[in-house]
């Protein structure tokens, strides 16, 4: 199934549910938002990644799993012998072999993982393939980026409907998915960081709205635990510190801020 002429059709399809769920919201509507939207996502990851679950960085992300599950180390020597090694990385100064891609999405993805491994004990199933390579093993792991993505949604949504109308939740949420590369990464290159990234990005920022100034100790362990897990998948996401600011400094709510998300 050809990805290309797929993407037009289903993005028309979604620009136009959302345009009627801007000018009336029922809750039918609302459902019928939630599941055409999951079944879009499911129909281009399976036209796409379904093929080729891990290409390009994801390797990489995901080799971390491999070596952890099946070799209890972190040296991927032998898994850069078996599967190989195409950005063609050295060793280390301390002799192991060298991954600059850190090791957030791996751990995000372990219970699929796992799942992936229940699945190749099932009778009549053959795998030839590398323990852990799989085709089959890949498709359960990289699913996990779907899941996250469509939760991340869900939590930003009610991000979104605490400051503004639900109307403009939906429209801003399809502006998201369709009208930058979310879509791309959660459906075509699942196993790259983005995904990951935005679901961890979106929990921590319902977590913060959420925060009240005098937010518990148990409270700030959450959110430094959420923000220590987003920097573990992509560095740069510690720059979310900031959102703490208008929340915890002054020893006050800041208008628009603070309390229960509905």
């Amino acid at each position: 199934m050809a990805l290309s002429p797929v993407i037009p059709v289903l993005a028309v399809a979604a620009a136009a549910l959302t345009i009627l769920l801007f000018f009336r919201v029922t809750r039918y509507s609302r459902v019928l938002f939630w599941a055409a939207t999951c079944l879009l996502l499911a129909v281009l990851f399976h036209a796409d990644a379904w093929k080729r679950p891990i290409s390009s960085d994801g390797y990489y992300y995901y080799v971390w799993l491999v070596s952890a599950w099946f070799d209890h180390d972190l040296d991927l020597t032998d898994n850069y012998g078996a599967g190989g090694n195409h950005y063609g990385f050295g060793s280390t100064n301390t002799g192991y072999a060298d991954n600059m891609f850190p090791v957030g999405c791996a751990l995000m993805w372990l219970p699929f993982f796992v799942a992936g491994q229940c699945l190749r004990l099932l009778p009549g199933l053959r795998v030839d393939a590398v323990a852990g390579m799989s085709l089959l093993e890949q498709r359960a792991t990289m699913v996990g980026t779907l899941v996250y993505g469509i939760a991340g949604l869900i939590l930003l949504f009610r991000v979104c409907k605490r400051t503004s109308s639900e109307r403009t939740a939906f429209l801003s949420l399809s502006c998201l998915l369709w009208g930058t590369f979310l879509a791309y990464y959660l459906t075509s290159r699942p196993s790259m960081s983005e995904g990951c990234s935005f679901f961890t990005q979106c929990l921590f920022l319902f977590l913060v709205v959420r925060a009240r100034s005098d937010a518990s100790l148990k409270e700030c362990f959450v959110l430094g635990l959420v923000l220590g897990i987003s920097a573990a998948v992509r560095y740069h996401n510690l720059a979310s510190l900031c959102l703490v600011a208008p929340v915890f400094v002054g020893g006050r709510r800041t208008r628009g801020w603070g309390g229960p998300v509905d």
